[in-house]
């Protein structure tokens, strides 16, 4: 994109924000809207006190600024004028639809800048707290004083945007019905009109008619009709519960362990739940909500708005169970208590299952076979993944930065066995990397937590990617963090080294190294060495060939194969010993 003058805006932080329907977003964003176009930051989770900090920078065309400051006073009001919007979304992104209106600000180029000082100028929705270019402006919303918006502004000369700055708004059609429909569901909390509640149904009915089993929106137009019918049964409305738990579960189907989703789907699905047994009763519904709550906990970002949420949710399940007088339910409440006097901190990821629904509980299910590969920014994991699936699957970097922003998950076939490999953002990045270092840590971690466990299908295989050039110490912190931390060192792991191009002799480097990576505590049941990967064409070198067959020889070796295993086969992993010590090594 062609640079010029322009306008450097920083969002920084929204606080006192407040949903108007009460439902639980995964995150909100802002809109900036100028007579030039309009510009979205990325959604970002609030936290528990109601606040959002997105500390983004967008880089700003408008034609005001092409001209000198002492000129802008001929320009008309409305070519300065500055619309933002505050919307909550209900799903990471892509987000369907525009998601919910939270709050409205409106202000001037002029007064970004910090060169409207003119009383009649002031206005009550924007409170200026500068008098340079540059310093904070803090915006109240229009129609609601305790909410407000916190932004940097200043003028900038640029010669090239960076296309991740400036991000269209269009709307699918789907999006646009989505957004209609949702128009009807927050009219409906202030008419109580059936009428409204009726349309919004009929219309997220529809958006879901419009998205067939594989469309990549079916998850969340499952959610929003969920919630319309939801919304009639809280109101004394007749509607259909049990049509909403179905839905409710059909959602989280779509958004597995792993998916950005997968926690608040969980949480709509124990919210139903709930309601549907202070209105009929049934045990078996807050036995599952129960599970449900305590499972997604460890899941949730500490402080976080979610988080809270669980707690309180936890904290309602139980008061429910001890004032309940059923004497099945008060047997199994004792052994749920049991298990949840464990502190947090202590409790092992096998613990943290996820629950299925009563009707299954009992059931034997088959299992996939989930290998994890992780480890430093542009290490080489995807083109690792490439090269064991013979194919270019996952998106390649010849630069030192990653380009893996979240978890990806890829199905292949190896020596006619079927995998799931997981592709995750690097590690040590930082903060200015694509996925900051704290964040693809967080990402990881809930990732392992979300698969430890029978009913997640489990973890066979961690694999462990480093540079050769790297420090044992650096690489024994995120091996101490996340195997022996979160898997107990009860699944295998195996280490990849890449960057051996500059080694004379590579058969010789793990003899050589091995003690190295020992003294530091990391231990293996297997390692590899790998040199020179490029992106996989389809067309085998001499080189990928060989890697191939000793990446694919190496999963297939050392993979811990749980499949059709029962959910009690967990006991098994619980009671064995460190994988280090029992699997052979790979040389």
């Amino acid at each position: 994109m062609r640079g010029g003058p322009g306008l450097v805006l920083e969002v920084i932080a929204g606080m006192n924000l407040a949903i108007p329907s009460n439902r639980t977003p995964a995150g909100l964003y802002v809109l900036v809207s100028t007579s030039c176009g309009q510009w979205i930051t990325a959604i970002k989770a609030p936290m528990a006190d109601c606040s959002v900090s997105w500390n983004e920078t967008l880089t700003i065309l408008g034609s005001p600024l092409k001209f000198p400051q002492w000129l802008t006073p001929f320009f008309s009001r409305k070519s300065k004028a500055v619309h933002l919007e505050i919307r909550a979304s209900f799903e990471s992104e892509p987000m369907l639809g525009q998601g919910e209106l939270v709050a409205m600000f409106e202000t001037t180029l002029e007064r970004l800048l910090g060169n409207d000082r003119g009383p009649s100028e002031s206005s009550p929705s924007a409170m200026l707290s500068f008098p340079h270019t540059g310093s904070k402006v803090s915006l109240s919303a229009v129609d609601n004083q305790r909410i407000s918006l916190e932004l940097r502004a200043r003028r900038s000369q640029t010669t090239q945007i960076a296309n991740h700055a400036v991000r269209g708004t269009e709307q699918s059609g789907i999006g646009r019905s989505t957004d209609t429909a949702r128009d009807a569901y927050i009219l409906f909390g202030t008419s109580n009109l059936a009428s409204d509640l009726d349309n919004s149904i009929r219309g997220f009915q529809s958006v879901l008619d419009q998205c067939p089993l594989n469309h990549p929106d079916r998850a969340a137009a499952l959610s929003n009709l969920a919630h319309a019918v939801l919304r009639g049964n809280t109101t004394n409305i007749r509607t259909d519960i049990d049509h909403v738990v179905s839905l409710f579960r059909s959602a989280l189907d779509l958004r597995p362990p792993g998916h950005p989703d997968h926690l608040l789907s969980n949480l709509d699905l124990c919210q139903a739940l709930q309601y549907r047994y202070l209105h009929q009763t049934g045990h078996a519904d807050l036995r599952e909500a129960t599970d449900i709550s305590r499972y997604v906990l460890p899941l949730c970002v500490d402080g976080g708005y979610l988080h809270r949420v669980v707690l309180d949710t936890n904290k309602l399940h139980d008061d429910q169970i001890s004032s309940s007088q059923h004497s099945e339910w008060n047997h199994d409440q004792r052994s749920v208590v049991q298990s949840t006097e464990i502190p947090e901190s202590k409790r092992s990821p096998q613990q943290l299952s996820p629950p299925t629904s009563s009707s299954n509980r009992k059931q034997t299910r088959v299992r996939g076979r989930n290998i994890i590969i992780f480890g430093e920014t542009g290490v080489g994991k995807s083109s690792i993944i490439n090269t064991l699936a013979q194919q270019g699957l996952a998106e390649t970097s010849n630069d030192a930065s990653g380009c893996t922003s979240s978890s990806e998950r890829y199905p292949v076939e190896i020596s006619g066995q079927r995998f799931v490999l997981f592709d995750t953002a690097g590690l040590n990045e930082g903060t200015e990397g694509t996925v900051p270092a704290a964040m693809a840590e967080k990402q990881l971690k809930r990732l392992l937590l979300e698969l430890m466990s029978p009913e997640s299908d489990g973890i066979g295989l961690l694999v462990y990617c480093v540079r050769s050039t790297s420090a044992p110490r650096a690489l024994a912190r995120a091996y101490n963090t996340f195997y022996a931390g979160i898997c107990q060192k009860r699944v295998p792991i195996v280490v990849i080294i890449t960057a051996l191009e500059k080694e004379t002799r590579i058969e010789n480097w793990w003899d050589t190294n091995r003690e190295k990576f020992e003294s530091h505590g990391m231990q293996f049941a297997g390692h590899a060495y790998v040199t020179a990967l490029q992106e996989y064409t389809g067309v085998c070198t001499r080189r990928i060939e060989a890697s191939s067959e000793i990446l694919r020889n190496l999963v297939v070796d050392n993979f811990l194969d749980w499949t059709s295993t029962t959910a009690d086969s967990s006991v098994l992993r619980q009671r064995g010993a460190p994988w280090h010590r029992r699997c052979r090594r790979t040389e």
